[in-house]
């Protein structure tokens, strides 16, 4: 692809037009001493007003730490995106052609668009409709003021069927859009209905600020599903998604920490009264994609999932991803099983405050109290289990943490310290902990570096994992091999309970109702999904792949029953050899196949 430098003389005219004084002050409050302005540096955590504003010089800098600068280098840090976008910003506000050829037009722009609309919709609809009164009412029981609901976008989708797809229509978006994007879907009588009906909606932004989903509450107690979710588009992949990432960056760089919660209310009840450097994980495990993108922002994460059980066990596996990515990781514990929001409504932001001082932990001390206050001390059973998680939890920890907690048990549980075994771990091997999307968990040792499966298993491992997660790459893969076009038998049946779940199942996707799909499986499909794809990075990670990349996955598969038959012949033909037969004819047919490999008739595309 050809590269365009962004000419020096339109940086200089956007830089010179853009008034530095107004583009700082969206940002933070300014107060003018002299001929510049003052105010709290955005970058890092500043007591002291040390950012300032030289209009002469048209440059905004901190004295400390030395963030900012021009106007677009200044409006590229403080947004967290690229320079490009940065330009392309400031310069679309001033009215200046950048020109295509400058910067690439997102090809998902006009998702974008029909996301915005919707969520303007919604949040028209809790604050200006007489349907929306009632999740307005919520909102405000819940101690949230109007400006605060108004700051999260929070919205209400109408009862009526077909609300958002009628004025999506009236503006002349592509119906296809609408679909693409999980928010219409069309009826067997070819008539058109919302996804989101009747609900509180929460949107979620991705690492540019825009909407790309969306979550809806339920207010009704008797509903089954509390929360439905956009389904996995172009633009919305959860597991890659953290919600209010964007809106608390420039908080969490200038306190140099985050704190995780679980759910949307500890985000928005908590950012109300001040602590503005919060995420969430929207109820879902923690992803080694999101432990990146917390890591882009942060070295330093404060866990603060919910009191219970549920919340304690999630806290703990949340751990791994973060601790992989090279975060310092805390865990707060939450009394009285509450969770987040509901300590501050009872305790308030001071006592919030007190118990981040005085109730996180590392993670060793976290693991170890909780093994501790749920061990009943008279029952020997109970007793031997809690050694033995105690000394699981120290096999792969370093000596001082061996040595420190080894003490903690030999005193608790008054025995000697050559009584406690912890396992040993070689070098080479790393403890994994896997959570096994059907059943409980299970610890297991994998060897570093270890490659699961061949070059074929591994790229048919890939496509099941994108047909999972995606309808579109479904319909895109599925046609494009035949059953025997994959190596491991599992695999190539998995694709066809994959295709037999879509005919079944209209409104979701494999990866989302994974319970359900494995419910379709043989033994032996469900074991090779648990044993092998799960352990696979891409899932983990969620990566998206381009299209050269699912290109040479489906060349490479192609070429499968060629190279089974290739063995075949060349097992014969040694067989033949030993016993002096003649095996011209697996010779000219080992020849002819060898020749279709090498000239073989490649996928190009869809």
């Amino acid at each position: 692809m050809n590269s365009y430098k962004i000419p020096d003389e339109l940086l200089q005219k956007i830089d010179d037009e853009t008034d530095l004084v107004a583009l700082v002050s969206e940002f933070l409050p300014l107060e003018k001493k002299g001929k510049n302005y003052f105010g709290l540096c955005p970058f890092h955590d500043d007591n002291n007003p040390s950012f300032s504003v030289t209009p002469e010089k048209n440059i905004a800098m901190c004295m400390t730490c030395r963030g900012g600068g021009r106007p677009i280098n200044f409006y590229r840090q403080i947004k967290n995106i690229s320079f490009n976008e940065a330009v392309h910003d400031l310069a679309g506000r001033l009215g200046i052609e950048v020109g295509t050829k400058l910067i690439k037009k997102d090809p998902n722009e006009k998702y974008y668009q029909i996301m915005e609309e919707a969520a303007n919709f919604f949040a028209f609809n809790l604050f200006s409709s007489k349907s929306g009164e009632s999740s307005l009412n919520y909102l405000r029981n819940r101690k949230l003021n109007d400006d605060t609901i108004r700051n999260f976008k929070l919205g209400f989708a109408p009862q009526q069927k077909d609300s958002l797809y009628l004025m999506l229509r009236d503006k002349e978006y592509n119906v296809s859009d609408m679909i693409a994007l999980g928010l219409v879907k069309q009826a067997n009588d070819g008539s058109y209905y919302d996804l989101f009906t009747n609900r509180l909606m929460f949107p979620i932004t991705n690492n540019k600020g825009r909407v790309v989903g969306f979550s809806g509450r339920t207010l009704d107690k008797n509903s089954n599903h509390k929360y439905v979710n956009s389904p996995e588009t172009v633009v919305f992949k959860k597991g890659e998604l953290l919600y209010n990432l964007y809106e608390a960056t420039q908080s969490i760089k200038r306190l140099h920490h985050v704190i995780l919660y679980e759910g949307f209310f500890d985000v928005i009840n908590t950012s109300q009264v001040g602590f503005e450097n919060t995420i969430a994980t929207m109820g879902t495990a923690l992803t080694l994609a999101q432990a990146k993108l917390i890591k882009s922002v942060t070295n330093k994460v404060i866990i603060a999932f919910d009191g219970d059980n549920a919340g304690i066990e999630a806290a703990i596996k949340a751990v791994k991803p973060l601790e992989k990515v090279g975060v310092i990781v805390e865990i707060l514990k939450i009394p009285d099983k509450l969770d987040p929001d509901d300590y501050i409504n009872q305790y308030g932001p001071n006592g919030l405050d007190r118990l981040l001082l005085e109730s996180k932990y590392d993670p060793y001390a976290f693991m170890y109290n909780n093994y501790y206050d749920n061990t009943n001390f008279d029952n020997a059973n109970d007793i031997s289990l809690f050694k033995r998680n105690i000394e699981q939890m120290l096999s792969n920890s370093d000596a001082t943490i061996k040595s420190l907690y080894s003490k903690r048990l030999s005193e608790d549980l008054n025995i000697k310290i050559d009584d406690i075994k912890i396992p040993k771990t070689k070098s080479e091997s790393i403890y994994v902990e896997t959570e096994s999307k059907y059943s409980d968990k299970v610890i297991e040792i994998v060897p570093k570096g270890e490659k699961l499966g061949d070059k074929y298993d591994n790229a048919e491992n890939r496509l099941i994992f994108l047909m999972m997660r995606s309808r579109i790459w479904f319909d895109r893969i599925y046609n494009e091999l035949a059953l025997d076009e994959y190596s491991n038998l599992n695999n190539g049946q998995i694709r066809m309970r994959i295709n037999s779940y879509y005919q079944r199942f209209k409104d979701s996707t494999v990866s989302s109702d994974l319970q359900n799909f494995t419910s379709m499986l043989a033994t032996s499909e469900r074991q090779h999904l648990e044993q092998v794809l799960y352990k696979d990075e891409f899932w983990e990670t969620q990566k998206e792949f381009t299209d050269d990349e699912i290109k040479e996955y489906i060349n490479l598969l192609k070429e499968t029953p060629m190279k089974r038959r290739l063995k075949y012949l060349r097992n014969k033909i040694k067989e033949l050899k030993e016993k002096n037969k003649s095996f011209d004819t697996e010779q000219k047919e080992f020849i002819e196949i060898n020749k279709k490999l090498k000239n073989k008739e490649r996928f190009n595309g869809f």
